[in-house]
């Protein structure tokens, strides 16, 4: 897990830049968010750089990613989305201390 989070970071400069902006994968998006019914809320699992964010605003209230990049992740905010990075490790450590990462429920209307 380590080498592909390492590689996904590694790659994180180049989704930051071409994400949201091919043709082809914005007509695919276009035609997944017309399968989507609207709805007050959304979470995009694997948001990347947040380049579904601006056509999943048409639709929804609010819109939330998570991705296991902390680079993508930043990058997804500015385009108006709330997104996280995602903890893989569901203990990490502190020094020599264990810290539970704590889990929460978060209610959205739609999974992608």
């Amino acid at each position: 897990m380590k080498a592909a989070r390492a590689f996904y970071e590694f790659d994180a400069a180049r989704r930051v830049r071409h994400d949201g902006r091919d043709d082809l994968i914005y007509r695919r998006n276009r035609r997944v968010l017309d399968l989507l019914p609207a709805g007050a809320r959304c979470l995009d699992v694997g948001c990347g750089a947040g380049g579904f964010a601006p056509l999943l605003a048409e639709r929804f209230q609010v819109v939330s990613g998570v991705d296991l990049s902390l680079t993508l992740a930043k990058a997804a905010s500015t385009r108006g989305m709330r997104a996280l990075c995602a903890q893989t490790d569901p203990e990490r450590r502190c020094g020599r201390r264990r810290v539970a990462v704590p889990r929460r429920r978060v209610r959205r209307d739609r999974l992608l």
